[in-house]
């Protein structure tokens, strides 16, 4: 599982791996996402369920998509929360 919050393209993508080991890509591009790029603090959640992947927004539903029925998705993993390769700050 991973969560890609891309300042430039102003998404957050979620990627996860399928219990048929095929990869499954969410790109959340809602209008209302680009507060989360204004360099202010903001809270991001991300709910995960069988059918579907939510992005919520200083706690209000952002986006909801639904996931393939065929493509159970295996969410067992770990997180990561990380910087910028080039200089160790902040992702914007």
């Amino acid at each position: 599982v991973s969560l890609i919050v891309d300042g430039a393209k102003k998404t957050v993508e979620f990627l996860a791996q399928g219990f048929l080991k095929n990869s499954l890509l969410y790109v959340f591009k809602n209008r209302d996402l680009h507060a989360l790029f204004d360099r202010q603090f903001h809270k991001l959640g991300v709910s995960v369920e069988s059918n579907a992947v939510s992005i919520y927004l200083d706690c209000k539903l952002i986006e909801r998509q639904v996931t393939a029925e065929r493509s159970g998705m295996n969410v067992s993993g770990r997180t990561f929360i990380t910087t910028r390769v080039e200089d160790g700050r902040p992702v914007d």
